[in-house]
């Protein structure tokens, strides 16, 4: 708009966000915490680094598997994008990350399992992760 090159701000009308609005952003120091509670080789371990190291939403990761993975990285249409642009995401598996996989008992099609081998739903992984931070004391933090 400054260069006078374009005539409408594509912005307009466009509210601007509320200072302390949304969900709140995990601190490494959280995320220590987390970790020091739930070791390397938990479902509460993975779930976090899942998070952390793809970016997918809850509802990606209660999917999340084997069939995902190619040479390295983890390739899924995410649920979100699947009707709408079809995007799929394509994400390096990081040391870290290979490293909390491989010492976790998963499924196959889902690394996340429940106690009876099956896979999360959505709504049951985001207990499931309410259920883990709150054992950690982190009674504000989400997997959001």
């Amino acid at each position: 708009m400054e260069a006078q090159l374009l005539a409408l701000s594509p912005c307009a009308g466009i509210e601007r966000l509320k200072s302390g609005s949304g969900f709140h952003t995990w601190t490494p120091e959280e995320v220590a915490q987390y970790e020091a509670h739930h070791p390397l080789g938990s479902k509460a371990r993975l779930a976090l680094h899942l998070a952390l190291f793809t970016g997918l939403r809850l509802s990606d990761i209660a999917i999340v598997g084997r069939q995902h993975v190619k040479d390295g990285w983890l390739k899924i249409r995410p649920g979100k994008t699947s009707q709408s642009s079809g995007v799929t995401a394509e994400v390096p598996i990081l040391s870290d990350l290979q490293e909390t996989i491989d010492a976790t008992e998963t499924g196959d099609l889902a690394f996340l399992v429940t106690d009876w081998r099956r896979p999360f739903t959505v709504d049951g992984l985001g207990n499931k992760m309410r259920q883990w931070c709150d054992q950690a004391k982190l009674f504000h933090c989400t997997p959001h």
